[in-house]
């Protein structure tokens, strides 16, 4: 018998990567609008270590996307839609990101309010008051004044009201809202925001819950989903949560888990068939929130999600035709081949191209008058396809065209006035004789005169000014861009 002195140590945890515990929703700007959020309250580490964010734009001609320690700021340019993404780095370099659509619409006249910056959920008690100014939350871009309401899902709870700009939340009992707040301006245009508060004294530890249910889903073979946690579970004290998941048909379905995230994991497609997945979340202390969904794999045809109507060209004339938007395919990790033709190559001719904006798309050109059918096709990767068909007629008049762009963002006092010769910026491949259109906001007016443009500016703001240009036959091209108009002694 031997006695010796064992001492044991644990070996550091590995550090985690962090997570996001809230998504961005996709948002709607006007041109120059802004969007800020506090990307704190979207992402969280595990091991409590501090986070570095960067965001970056798919489009910055649409919106650009900056962050300044943790605020983001998304501020919008001209019209479209692109996507933002955010990581969020600790020291150790592990990452997470999250991502969110910004679409740009360009209206011309009273223009609708925008959400510059979403109210965090509330934790209240009893008789406690929360108050927010609402000026940093909407903006209006046309600088019109804004009037308020706000609203309580459940005033036995909480109450909202509104005086000016200052929203005041009073806590009545134990329970939840959701308070919803309005912002609109003089035209009637409205814009809301909705954010939750509970009252009442949390319990030392809440287990996590369930804020979503998982859909149900149809993949095809062979392929992974991912499984994100904070879709459909949070904790209510804030704790790192661990995801797990088993399925009930290991031949149809596995899970994969490689332990790199805490909250995210794969269900892998093995064989057509179904098979209910179940997720588990548990937060350090064991307490569980479970949730399940039916998974099937198998195949169904793609879809014509939209017809594509038919198209007047003329010779040269080029247009293009996304495949994109004119096919659908509902089975999760299918993929689609497209293809196209026409039936008549000496009046149109129609080829299969891929740009990084448009994606796949169908480049129809104008050979020579006359009429010719388009046929397009999406074909998935079970060999299931489906076509769709759209006329082509060759006219011998042309459209007028762009010749260069409108200068980006001009700006101007009030009272000050900018020409434009539009010959500069338009011109006719049949050089047909052009007039000219031109449409705005509140904040400029706009006067034509023997192919001039002059814009002069009325009051502060920014606003945007279309400008068409029509041939004899009835074929235009328009220009839109944004006007900034500063005060007169600024």
């Amino acid at each position: 018998e031997q006695q010796f002195p064992l001492t044991v140590t644990r070996p550091p945890r590995p550090n985690q990567a962090p997570g996001v515990v809230r998504g961005i929703p996709s948002r709607t700007l006007s041109p120059g609008g802004t969007f800020s959020a506090d990307l704190d309250d979207h992402f969280e580490d595990p091991d409590r270590d501090p986070l570095r964010f960067e965001a970056s734009s798919g489009n910055e001609a649409v919106a650009i996307a900056t962050v300044s320690g943790s605020n983001l700021t998304v501020t919008a340019g001209g019209a479209g839609a692109t996507t933002v993404t955010v990581t969020a780095s600790d020291p150790g370099n592990r990452e997470a990101t999250l991502s969110f659509r910004v679409t740009v619409r360009t209206e011309v006249g009273n223009r609708r309010p925008n959400v510059t910056r979403d109210i965090a959920p509330q934790q209240l008690d009893p008789g406690e008051t929360f108050e927010a100014d609402l000026e940093r939350h909407f903006t209006d871009p046309d600088n019109d004044e804004l009037s308020y309401e706000a609203t309580s899902s459940n005033t036995g709870a909480a109450t909202a009201n509104v005086s000016g700009t200052t929203l005041t939340v009073t806590a009545v009992a134990d329970g939840r809202a959701t308070i919803s707040v309005t912002a609109g301006d003089p035209g009637g245009r409205t814009v809301s925001l909705d954010f939750r508060v509970t009252v009442g004294t949390p319990p030392s530890n809440r287990a996590p819950v369930i804020i979503q249910e998982p859909p149900d889903e149809f993949w095809v073979r062979s392929k992974s989903m991912p499984v994100q946690g904070w879709r459909f579970f949070e904790d209510p004290d804030h704790d790192p949560l661990t995801l797990r998941a088993t399925t009930s048909n290991s031949s149809v379905a596995t899970i994969r888990d490689d332990d790199a995230s805490d909250f995210y994991l794969e269900v892998r497609s093995r064989s057509n068939g179904s098979s209910t997945i179940t997720l588990t979340a548990e937060d350090p202390a064991g307490l569980t929130a479970v949730a399940s969904f039916v998974f099937e794999v198998g195949n169904n045809a793609p879809q014509v999600s939209e017809q594509v109507p038919s198209l007047t060209s003329s010779p040269g004339q080029k247009d293009t035709v996304t495949m994109n938007s004119a096919f659908q395919d509902d089975d999760g990790g299918d993929e689609l081949t497209y293809s196209t033709s026409s039936s008549n190559n000496s009046v149109a001719t129609s080829t299969l191209e891929f740009d990084a904006v448009l994606g796949y798309f169908a480049h129809v050109q104008g050979v020579a008058t006359g009429t010719a059918t388009v046929t397009m096709s999406a074909q998935d990767l079970g060999g299931l396809s489906v076509s769709q068909t759209f006329t082509v007629t060759v006219e011998t008049n042309r459209p007028p065209r762009i010749k260069q762009q409108f200068p980006g963002f001009p700006r101007l006092t009030v009272g000050a006035t900018e020409t434009y010769v539009l010959s500069e910026y338009f011109e006719d491949p049949d050089n047909d004789d052009l007039s000219y259109s031109a449409q705005s906001g509140v904040h400029v007016s706009t006067e034509i005169s023997n192919g001039t443009l002059e814009i002069t500016g009325v009051s502060a703001g920014n606003t945007p000014v279309q400008v068409t240009a029509t041939d004899p036959g009835g074929k235009s091209v328009s220009q839109t861009f944004i006007v900034f108009v500063s005060g007169s002694d600024s």
